[in-house]
C-alpha cells in the first residue's frame, strides 16, 4: 500500500477536529505516466468520505502520483507546491488551503 492509499483510508476512518463546521468536496486528479486516478473527498462538519470516482467536487486539484505521495508523508507542503505550480486547482483554493492541515509535517530528528 503506498503513502497516499494509507492517507486517504486513514483520513476516513474517524472524524477530523481540524474540519469542524467545514463542508466541501475537493477531488485529486492524479496522474502517473499515462494513468489516471481520483480521490473525490467529501468533507460534512469534520466527517471525511473518501471515494476514487471522478464526480464534480467545489476544488479540484491536478497534480502527479510521487506528490501526492510525498504529501501523503509529510515530505512536500501542499501550499507551497501550489504556489511552484506544481499543482493547479480548479474552483474554491480555500478548500485545498484548510485539507493541507490533514497532511502529516515533515519527520523531525537529527539533520546531518
Amino acid at each position: 500500500m503506498n503513502n497516499t492509499q494509507t492517507f486517504f483510508d486513514d483520513l476516513a476512518s474517524q472524524r477530523q477536529p481540524l474540519l469542524t463546521g467545514l463542508d466541501g468536496t475537493l477531488r485529486f486528479d492524479v496522474t502517473h505516466g499515462d494513468k489516471a486516478e481520483h480521490w473525490h473527498v467529501t468533507i460534512q462538519n469534520a466527517v471525511v468520505v473518501v471515494t476514487n470516482q471522478a464526480a464534480a467536487a467545489d476544488a479540484v486539484a491536478h497534480l502527479d502520483q510521487k506528490l501526492l505521495d510525498d504529501f501523503a508523508a509529510g515530505r512536500a507542503n501542499a501550499i507551497a507546491a501550489a504556489l511552484r505550480g506544481e499543482v493547479t486547482i480548479e474552483g474554491n483554493p480555500r478548500l485545498l488551503n484548510v485539507f493541507q492541515r490533514l497532511f502529516p509535517g515533515p519527520a523531525t530528528g537529527s539533520a546531518t
